[in-house]
């Protein structure tokens, strides 16, 4: 079967999700998952006016990347602009393709508005639509809530919370570039400045503080970080990177997890709730629970928990995901 055919009926099978998003006001979603829908090597995603085509390991032969935005274009009934990532090494997508794209493209999800530009310095969209089920669980559930983002990225949780009536939030990642994009799209949704609180920093030593608990310095050596106050919140949003190096060391999901889920925990306040995004195939859900109730335990709380599913345009292989979100609230 030509790609072709799979992008179409792929399409297709989204018919009733895609009339759901579009009421609800979202033009990015993803069209075609390959790993997943018989075409390992290529993902594409709409991003507002954007159709953004990636490669792996084999670059799309003479003519695709036009037969691809018009397959698109013609089932949405909208004029896409294609943008064709091929991520060989050395990464140079300039090499394969040379987009006509704008400075500032916005994208918009459930009514909310981002930068949402299929080409920048990271290898991922700005808007992962992966996350939605989160983003859609904040929308409803921060008004006058009080919010920390760790590993914030370009901080579309905290955005969404914000916009969504949280009373703070606090994103925290040691980015300045990507808190750099939170701040565009805070701008976009005329969030005030004075409810988000940006903190530019390695994660460990904001959550240790942030949790009470006291930093460890790798190897004994002095590292910079700003210096923060013992605090609770009501939503604590945690998304480690696996395999992300840093100066307090590598982040292992399979191993590790229990170092950032336990003061994490301590960092929710009364009645809170944490939310867990996991990626790593490796560790089941079921494993990734039992582990989660054991480390609760040995800080003396039981938890309730909700599985938050992946929408539509995430479809994956018989099997559990390997993105996994959770909400953990401790009693």
């Amino acid at each position: 079967m030509s790609l072709g055919t799979l992008v179409q009926e792929a399409i297709a099978r989204r018919a009733n999700a895609l009339a759901k998003w579009h009421a609800e006001d979202t033009d990015c979603y993803r069209l075609f998952s390959g790993h997943a829908e018989g075409f390992p090597d290529l993902d594409i995603d709409r991003l507002g006016p954007n159709l953004l085509v990636q490669t792996w390991k084999y670059p799309l032969d003479p003519g695709e990347l036009e037969t691809l935005t018009e397959i698109c274009s013609e089932a949405l009934g909208v004029i896409l602009r294609p943008c064709w990532n091929h991520h060989s090494r050395p990464l140079d997508f300039a090499r394969w393709h040379r987009p006509l794209i704008p400075a500032i493209c916005i994208g918009r999800e459930l009514g909310i508005s981002y930068q949402v530009q299929p080409r920048h310095e990271q290898p991922w969209p700005l808007l992962r639509s992966a996350l939605r089920p989160a983003r859609r669980w904040l929308q409803q559930n921060s008004r006058g809530c009080s919010v920390l983002s760790l590993f914030a990225g370009s901080c579309t949780l905290g955005t969404v919370a914000a916009a969504s009536g949280a009373a703070e939030v606090w994103n925290v990642d040691r980015s300045a570039a990507s808190l750099a994009w939170g701040k565009k799209n805070a701008n976009l949704n005329q969030i005030g400045r004075a409810k988000i609180r940006w903190v530019e920093s390695e994660c460990v030593p904001a959550l240790r503080q942030l949790a009470g608990l006291n930093i460890q310095l790798r190897d004994g050596k002095m590292i910079e970080f700003p210096k923060l106050p013992r605090k609770r919140f009501d939503r604590v949003l945690l998304h480690p990177p696996h395999g992300s190096a840093g100066p307090f060391g590598p982040i292992d999901l399979i191993k590790g997890f229990k170092e950032w889920f336990k003061p994490a925990l301590q960092c929710v306040g009364p009645g809170g709730q944490l939310l867990v995004i996991h990626a790593v195939a490796e560790t089941t859900r079921e494993d990734l629970l039992r582990q989660m109730i054991h480390w609760a335990d040995q800080l003396g709380h039981s938890i309730d928990f909700e599985v938050l599913h992946a929408e539509e345009d995430q479809p994956h292989l018989e099997g559990e995901p390997a993105l996994k979100m959770i909400l953990v609230e401790p009693r």
